[in-house]
């Protein structure tokens, strides 16, 4: 509890403050006009509802006492309002009325509490009516922003109404927290005329504005009260016949896709160009082409034209969308992706399909912090046969995960060059990682051995070398091939970018191309020497390879590095790069990759985001001290090198998550390296007789190259730091023919 010194003042405090106001106006100048009083009552008034509404963001602690004293207030203000506006429409607009009748409404569901008689269902009930008929004056005028708030409030009244009065289920505030969603997909295309780079910090603001972090977390809420609604509830036979479980676990999938990677997938989807046989299904209709090309007339409209206009278009560009997503399902599938939306639930069945039996994919999400006493971390598993698994992880929980990166891995980001820590290197490191067992326990009997698990994290979990953690004496990288995704959806773009095959063959020039670029300095010590004349020979083990060195690099470095990403499959930067774990997502310039001493040739995001593009399909492995880490945000978009190389076209990236040496990265390229050429060996003899295309697995590559560096020369397992922070980000299943 604060001081009560900080509360906002009592209402008979601003009743004699109006007075002395008066009073001055009629002292220093002439005696007030109606209009003049009433615009000081409406002042005086707003500041009252703000004072109270900014102290209860403020000291969340004591809304017991704040939020009765804003419900009261934001009534008195629609009052107000309401009666001004009749007197006189230029003392109150039409917007601030609007403002005040959603503060109004919101003021009372706040107000509802379990054994609280302050408020009652009807009163909620009422409530809800007036927030539905704003809803339609604010769609109607194009106030999306407001319409967004609203729509939100109206799940926060379905919730109380539920969680107080037991009169909806839980579902029901789903249901209107999904359509707040939808609102906010059209606030966001406004953006897309930005670059990449800079709708990250553009978006991050408009998240912040629109509270969405929240809304995530009450829609995961809700999931987990359905659940047990659904098997508690004489109701189930009733549930079964609705197929309520199915709808449950569908809305899970869904949100928990809403809030992985969301920016990086609508900058990815405005780069998608539709499918040749999405486009021959344009082509083909008369009817379909010409709202293909309107589509496209409006929405390179939107960045040039006025607010005014921006109502209309969005109106238009709404209007064209649904039409064409109404004509076919191939062009429907495209349009969500070029929107940003998440994959549907039967995607995702048909990608698990295409994946097949051996494949098992593996989320965790966060859920609001100590909402439950046992467990705020959950475990979604996506096996053949099933939707998804959850399960909670009990009795380790994000605080905990917080405590381990502070103790493990903080070592990473000190700022002082001199000191020698490392993370994961000390004594008891193998022990230290063990501690995370709770995070993947259940995989021992939801998987097999040998199984390819594919890992999407949330939040600070992205920091954590998750594929390290030891099952029965093994490092469950020992146990099954890991790759990470940053969401679900991701990986379905990043299997597109990887799905054309590689030409290869003995007989004929293989278009199959690689370059290898050595950022190191000349005059380096012997033992770097050492590590430049091994990459030198490894680089003539593979294929179509370009070697580039100090010896080769031109001046102009980004511009070589640049068109050597056109022409090759295999991009591979070994040497240094710099990373800054800043707040927010202020620039692209806080992490990049040192071509030269130089600070003007560093690489950074916005100039990966920019300016390269890979040819497909493509691997990058960035063979630099944490170049796999990534800025987190509130609402888990990732900012990062493994962001940036999968927008500029590669389907799979190989990075690191904290300081890594140069023995440790060169033996981890050699041991993949072998596995790849092997791979595309044995691929061009068998297509002498066979015309398909054989599949390199670039997971179990992985995995051996990971396996490599974990034991020396001597096959003494070496500690974890030399060989856990190294991460597999995309799609690892590669095509030759």
């Amino acid at each position: 509890m604060k001081p009560l010194s900080l509360r906002p003042r009592a209402s008979k405090d601003w009743e004699s403050w109006f007075e002395y106001v008066e009073t001055w106006l009629a002292e220093k100048g002439r005696r007030p006009t109606r209009f003049q009083r009433l615009l000081v009552v409406k002042q005086l008034q707003f500041c009252r509802e703000q004072s109270v509404s900014q102290y209860i963001l403020k000291f969340p602690n004591d809304q017991g006492w704040a939020i009765p004293i804003a419900a009261r207030e934001g009534q008195r203000q629609f009052d107000l309002y309401n009666r001004l506006h009749s007197i006189d429409s230029k003392l109150i607009s039409i917007e601030s009325l609007d403002t005040a009748r959603f503060a109004q409404a919101n003021s009372l569901i706040n107000l509802a509490a379990e054994g609280s008689t302050l408020v009652s269902d009807q009163d909620l009930k009422n409530a809800t009516a007036s927030l539905e008929e704003l809803l339609g004056h604010l769609l109607a005028r194009g106030r999306l922003d407001i319409a967004y708030h609203t729509q939100n409030a109206l799940g926060h009244a379905a919730w109380k109404r539920f969680k107080v009065f037991g009169s909806l289920e839980p579902w029901d505030a789903t249901q209107c927290w999904t359509a707040a969603h939808e609102l906010s997909i059209e606030l966001r295309l406004e953006y897309a005329a930005l670059s990449a780079s800079e709708s990250f910090p553009a978006k991050e603001a408009l998240s912040k504005l629109l509270v969405q972090s929240q809304l995530y977390q009450l829609a995961l809420m809700a999931w987990v009260e359905s659940i047990k609604v659904y098997y508690t509830s004489d109701k189930k036979a009733l549930y079964d016949e609705q197929k309520r479980l199915w709808q449950i676990n569908s809305d899970l999938y869904l949100w928990i896709q809403r809030c992985k990677a969301r920016t990086l997938l609508e900058s990815l989807g405005l780069t998608q160009e539709p499918p040749s046989t999405v486009l021959q299904t344009i082509r083909q209709n008369m009817d379909m082409n010409a709202d293909w090309e309107r589509l496209n007339s409006l929405m390179a409209s939107v960045a040039t034209s006025s607010p005014l206009q921006r109502i209309t278009l969005r109106e238009q560009i709404k209007a064209t969308t649904n039409t064409l997503r109404n004509r076919d399902a191939s062009v429907k599938s495209f349009l969500d992706l070029r929107e940003g939306r998440p994959m549907s639930v039967n995607e995702l069945l048909q990608l698990r399909q295409e994946l097949g039996p051996s494949v098992v994919i593996v989320e965790w999400v966060e859920l609001t912090p100590n909402s439950y006493d046992l467990y705020d971390i959950l475990m979604v598993v996506y096996q053949p046969g099933s939707l998804v698994t959850p399960g909670a992880i009990g009795h380790f929980k994000q605080a905990d995960v917080e405590k381990w990166i502070n103790e493990c891995l903080s070592v990473d980001d000190f700022a002082d060059p001199t000191r020698k820590e490392y993370p994961l290197a000390h004594t008891d490191a193998r022990k230290d990682l063990n501690v995370l067992r709770p995070l993947v326990e259940q995989l021992k009997q939801l998987t097999k051995p040998g199984d390819t698990l594919v890992f999407c994290p949330t939040g600070q979990l992205h920091r954590l070398p998750l594929h390290a953690i030891t099952f029965d004496g093994m490092p469950l990288i020992q146990r099954n091939p890991i790759v990470y995704i940053q969401s679900l959806s991701l990986l379905r773009l990043c299997r597109e970018a990887m799905k054309a095959p590689i030409t290869v063959s003995k007989d004929t020039a293989s278009p199959f191309r690689a370059a290898v670029f050595n950022t190191l300095r000349a005059d380096l010590p012997e033992s770097q020497q050492t590590i430049s004349e091994r990459l030198s020979t490894l680089t003539e083990k593979i294929p179509n390879c370009t070697h580039v060195d100090s010896s080769n690099f031109t001046n102009d470095r980004k511009g070589l590095f640049q068109s050597q990403c056109a022409v090759s499959n295999v991009v591979h930067i070994h040497g240094h790069s710099d990373f800054t774990d800043a707040p927010g997502f202020t620039d692209g310039s806080q992490q990049c990759l040192n071509l030269s001493e130089h600070q003007a040739d560093d690489l950074s995001l916005d100039d990966v985001f920019s300016g390269i593009r890979f040819k497909q399909p493509s691997i990058v492995l960035s063979m630099g001290c944490r170049t796999g880490r990534s800025r987190i945000s509130a609402v888990n978009d990732l900012l990062g090198l493994t962001a940036a190389f999968h927008f500029a076209g590669a389907g799979a990236v190989i990075g690191a998550l904290w300081k890594v040496s140069q023995e440790d990265v060169l033996r981890f390229a050699e041991a993949f390296y072998g596995e790849l050429v092997h791979g595309l060996d044995r691929a061009a003899e068998e297509t002498d007789s066979e015309s398909q295309t054989k599949i390199i697995d670039l997971a179990k590559a992985y995995q051996h190259a990971v396996l490599t560096v974990r034991k020396d020369v001597n096959r003494k397992v070496k500690k974890p730091y030399h060989w856990a922070g190294l991460v597999f980000h995309g799609s690892w299943l590669l095509g030759c023919k």
